[in-house]
């Protein structure tokens, strides 16, 4: 989707190392996301699927974005605001 792929977290460490790259906090959301309190995706360009380049947080059961950050907590450019990791549309 516009050059990115995004998955989901895999693990509470993933949700360190990537807290570490990008500089910001998502660390620790590690045990809500582990206990499904909510849910982390990650954001990688196609080009550099190994890169850290957003986090987002997903609210599952409204299907909204709750924040989508980058390096040093900055917000999303405007272009990658409101993706939408399982591809519905609102």
């Amino acid at each position: 989707w516009r050059g990115l792929l995004i998955r989901p977290a895999a693990s509470q460490r993933e949700l360190v190392a990537e807290g570490d790259a990008l500089h910001h906090c998502v660390g620790t959301y590690a045990k809500d996301h582990a206990n499904g309190k909510t849910t982390i995706f990650f954001i990688r360009r196609a080009k550099a699927p190994r890169k850290s380049f957003y986090t987002l947080e997903l609210n599952e059961g409204k299907l909204v974005v709750r924040q989508n950050r980058g390096r040093r907590n900055c917000a999303a450019r405007k272009r990658w605001r409101n993706l939408k990791p399982y591809g519905w549309h609102g």
